[in-house]
């Protein structure tokens, strides 16, 4: 299975947003999208890219959340750029066969970027985005002309023990 494949999106224009706030939990080293909608017990599925880890519905593979663990001191703080401005506003979802299973591993090493003034967090995952999606309350997402996923920005990420 390539990268390709993997993170090939199909955008819900106007679908439902995820609702949750951003954090970096500094004894877990973890940035998390906590959606306040969850549901205990729904069924998901976790495509993890190395130690960025997306949970999708179960059966339309809509992104629901997210975890990065990383620690902030590894995080580049020169020359970053706040987020961009969204194109469009949506879901999203994955393509991805998972073969009957719900967990989809790929060895990726995302890069981070903090913008202090406004405390955004980039996740790069692979090239640049040409299409940014509004997909949570404080999520975007890019993607570039073939539907790949590009990278995602964190917007007020607030920190916490």
């Amino acid at each position: 299975m390539d990268l390709h494949s993997l993170l090939n999106l199909k955008v819900e224009p106007g679908g439902e947003l995820i609702h949750g706030s951003a954090y970096y939990r500094s004894l877990d080293r973890a940035v998390e999208i906590s959606p306040a909608s969850y549901i205990p017990g729904a069924r998901t599925k976790t495509l993890a890219l190395g130690k960025l880890v997306l949970s999708l519905e179960g059966i339309t593979q809509r992104l629901v959340g997210l975890r990065a663990f990383t620690p902030s001191n590894r995080w580049k703080v020169e020359d970053t750029e706040p987020p961009p401005a969204a194109d469009t506003q949506g879901g999203v979802s994955f393509t991805l066969d998972f073969r009957g299973q719900d967990l989809c591993f790929y060895n990726l090493y995302p890069k981070y970027e903090f913008h202090a003034p406004d405390n955004s967090l980039r996740i790069r995952v692979r090239g640049s985005f040409d299409l940014v999606i509004r997909v949570g309350d404080c999520l975007l997402l890019g993607m570039d002309r073939a539907g790949i996923l590009t990278d995602f920005w964190l917007e007020g990420l607030r920190f916490t023990a």
